[in-house]
């Protein structure tokens, strides 16, 4: 669909008579991340997953415009044009924070929040590890090179949701070379340390003290982008959230341990549903 002025791609995995449980990938990642946990979640939800703008199989920006506030314009649009709210929404990485920030600017379209590995107060440590990752040498000369590539990344991944995570995250080139499917621009260091820059640390702490929707975290347990004192500062900012950590996960926690992520994700949902969350 249109958003905005720009085609956005997304995941439906249908039960439109559900609650909406709407899905956002980190920075530079696409909606496939989900593949391994929607399919566990439609039973009770309507699971949509958004590439978000740039990402994916959605439209880049022509004028660049790569941020948190261009995410939640685009969410809003596509959250009122499909009537999505009211929602569980769930957010990864970049998308958590960006997930944070639409919850507290939309309070009433939100049944629950589910943050995953990231949050307010990441240490530049943090989001100089994950440039790291995200950038590189744009292009490789085969598809193979991009399975190890990943691969050693993703030590927790079966070799098919390595394949299956590589397949979607390319596009070909001639001559048999294959390239990063989003806007090159999002793998730019000089693009994120900009970023880092402008990042209003404040804004998303304030958010996260006012929210009033029942809150999970959920942390890798051997993360290094949202470590266990930064979680630790999450719950004591506020006391109503609830922490989980996930054996056998690094920051990619739906990915490397997906039946540990859903059964904690659920078990959330379930706990909160008698008073504050409706189906």
């Amino acid at each position: 669909m249109v958003v905005n002025g720009l085609r956005l791609h997304y995941l439906d995995w249908g039960n439109e008579d559900a609650l909406t449980m709407l899905l956002v990938h980190g920075g530079s990642a696409h909606a496939h991340i989900w593949d391994t946990v929607a399919p566990a979640f439609a039973g009770e939800h309507h699971v949509i997953a958004v590439d978000l703008r740039g990402h994916g199989d959605s439209e880049w920006a022509p004028d660049g415009a790569y941020d948190r506030a261009a995410y939640i314009a685009d969410l809003r649009e596509l959250v009122s044009t499909e009537k999505l709210a009211p929602m569980v929404l769930v957010g990864h990485s970049m998308g958590a924070n960006t997930a944070l920030s639409y919850a507290a600017r939309h309070p009433d379209e939100i049944q629950a929040l589910v943050m995953v590995d990231s949050g307010p107060g990441l240490a530049d440590e943090a989001y100089e590890r994950a440039g790291r990752v995200r950038a590189g040498t744009p292009m490789e000369a085969s598809f193979e090179e991009f399975v190890d590539r990943v691969r050693r990344y993703s030590p927790y991944w079966p070799t098919e949701l390595v394949q299956s995570e590589v397949r979607h995250s390319l596009r070909p080139l001639p001559g048999g070379r294959w390239t990063w499917k989003g806007d090159p621009l999002l793998r730019s260091s000089e693009r994120h340390r900009k970023r880092r820059g402008q990042e209003d640390a404040q804004e998303l702490w304030t958010a996260w003290k006012h929210l009033r929707c029942p809150t999970l975290v959920v942390r890798g347990e051997s993360s290094r982008i949202l470590p266990p004192e930064v979680a630790g500062r999450l719950l004591q900012a506020l006391p109503g959230a609830r922490l989980v950590e996930v054996p056998k996960a690094g920051h990619r926690v739906p990915q490397d341990n997906p039946s540990e992520f859903v059964g904690a994700v659920s078990a959330f949902l379930s706990a909160a549903r008698p008073s504050t969350y409706r189906i």
